[in-house]
């Protein structure tokens, strides 16, 4: 068997990670092992009982978890609303597309209506609108 020690759960408490962690192991003889800076205010916890009747738990800053989540939403949030505006000037840019063929046709209508017999429209590219004008 193995004798435990406060250096041995050190490596468990940096991670690599941005998170620092705080490692407590409790055995079942009652002795109390600890690494890893302490963790101050909200923290969250995880706790779990070995085979062997040690108790580990682990302590992270709420903060320290809270803020990377708050990020991720933040992205989604302003990804959604790139995405909504490009959509609404996609949309506006159809609609002035597709609308341009009726505005030549109305421009005609009221060349007509003020008694020019020939109207100058430029052609439209859509065959009824310059069947009419023609």
């Amino acid at each position: 068997e193995i004798a435990l020690s406060n250096r041995m759960l050190e490596p468990y408490t940096g991670g690599g990670g941005d998170i620092a962690a705080t490692v407590v192991v409790r055995t079942a003889d009652g002795e109390t092992y600890r690494a890893g800076p302490a963790v101050d205010g909200r923290r969250l916890t995880v706790q779990d009982t070995s085979d062997t009747g040690a108790t580990v738990l682990l302590y992270v800053s709420g903060w320290d978890v809270f803020w990377p989540s708050v990020q991720v939403i933040a992205l989604v949030v302003v990804a959604a609303v790139v995405a909504f505006a490009a959509g609404i000037a996609m949309a506006i840019w159809q609609a002035n597309r597709l609308a341009a063929p009726l505005v030549y046709l109305a421009a005609s209508a009221e060349q007509l209506g003020s008694g020019q017999v020939r109207p100058q429209l430029e052609p439209s590219g859509v065959e009824e609108i310059d069947l009419v004008g023609a």
